[in-house]
């Protein structure tokens, strides 16, 4: 990877008013469902600037706009068609009935928690905003969300690839181990979440069950 964004740097060092754009521009399509990993792109605007390429600002301000853009396109997409998307060549791809429920599902179990949880959770991320859209959560309710989570994670990564761009394959390699524990740890608090939340219904439900139960013998 890193070789590659060598190879990158020199394809495009002729366009240097533009070449921050590049990242960018691939960000919004990310949020779309393309399947390229989002922090490594985060990086390659550190790297870039790194090399002499813009300003660190620049970078900040476009990682985030490229993630903000990419979720609220999606959005609006789930909120206009709905599931009649699904009908699109490209997006049948994106959303498939599997990933839809079990977008779904996450997003029902969950509610406003989903939005943040979903910005570190990379192959369903698209699918939940598209739900969230479906099932009409208010688009201000999901920008605030999203945004906190973007202001969370994206400056993050920008700043690894201008500090550390000197070292940018070991960057990689280390930032795509990290990102499968924090996957595999996430996944194992929803599951804990989900599991003490249903045992916790369970025992209020026979709770009251219990009570309903006293009341008639009195009676």
């Amino acid at each position: 990877m890193g070789e590659f964004l060598v190879n990158f740097i020199n394809t495009f060092s002729n366009y240097e008013s533009v070449i921050l754009f590049i990242p960018f521009i691939i960000l919004i399509f990310c949020g779309l469902g393309l399947p390229l990993p989002e922090d490594i792109l985060l990086i390659t605007l550190g790297y870039l600037v790194f090399n002499g390429y813009g300003s660190i600002y620049t970078a900040l301000v476009l990682g985030y706009l490229g993630i903000m853009l990419g979720d609220s396109i999606i959005f609006f997409v789930g909120r206009k068609y709905g599931l009649q998307i699904v009908k699109n060549r490209f997006f049948s791809k994106v959303f498939t009935k599997e990933r839809l429920r079990r977008a779904k599902r996450f997003t029902l179990d969950h509610g406003k928690k989903t939005l943040f949880l979903a910005r570190f959770l990379p192959g369903l991320r698209t699918a939940v905003f598209f739900s969230c859209a479906t099932l009409k959560v208010r688009f201000r309710t999901f920008f605030i969300i999203d945004s906190l989570a973007a202001l969370l994670s994206a400056p993050i990564f920008v700043l690894l690839g201008y500090y550390f761009g000197d070292k940018i394959e070991t960057l990689i390699d280390y930032v795509k181990r990290v990102d499968r524990v924090v996957i595999i740890i996430l996944l194992f608090i929803i599951a804990f979440v989900i599991v003490t939340k249903r045992l916790y219904n369970r025992k209020k439900s026979d709770s009251s069950a219990s009570q309903d139960g006293d009341q008639k013998i009195d009676t």
